[in-house]
């Protein structure tokens, strides 16, 4: 089964790479972008039920965060 989270609009930046840590600062996912993609979807098969960490980091070395709840 897959479940995917929407990433959308970003905002006016150009990510280049999406991380996911869990809530004890692990990484659990890691994925280069494509410059130019207005939305991205973040596969979360494997990924446990929890509160995680998405860092999004783009292409001038800007960094945004933010929360994502997972429940199965």
């Amino acid at each position: 089964m897959h479940i995917k989270y929407a990433l959308v609009g970003w905002s006016g930046i150009d990510p280049v790479e999406i991380r996911l840590y869990d809530i004890s600062g692990r990484e659990v996912y890691y994925n280069a972008v494509q410059l130019g993609i207005p939305d991205y979807y973040l596969d979360l098969a494997g990924i446990v039920a929890g509160v995680y960490i998405v860092r999004v980091r783009d292409r001038l070395g800007g960094v945004s965060t933010g929360r994502l709840v997972v429940l199965r």
